[in-house]
């Protein structure tokens, strides 16, 4: 969570959590976008959440141009 914490770009994946309902959130941040959050799934365990992140940030470096 460091990591997607420290990243400074118009446009990525990210991973976070709500401590009110203790719940992981992963989806897609771009701020040219409306509404900026998109494709956001949430997660019961930080592990699962993790996961789906690592998974579309590995696809996203895979499939970049």
């Amino acid at each position: 969570m460091q990591y997607v914490d420290d990243l400074r770009c118009p446009s990525s994946w990210y991973f976070d959590v709500d401590d009110d309902d203790n719940q992981y959130e992963v989806g897609f941040f771009d701020i040219k976008a409306d509404p900026n959050r998109s494709n956001r799934v949430q997660y019961e365990n930080a592990t699962d959440a993790c996961a789906a992140y690592i998974k579309h940030e590995i696809e996203s470096i895979r499939t970049a141009k």
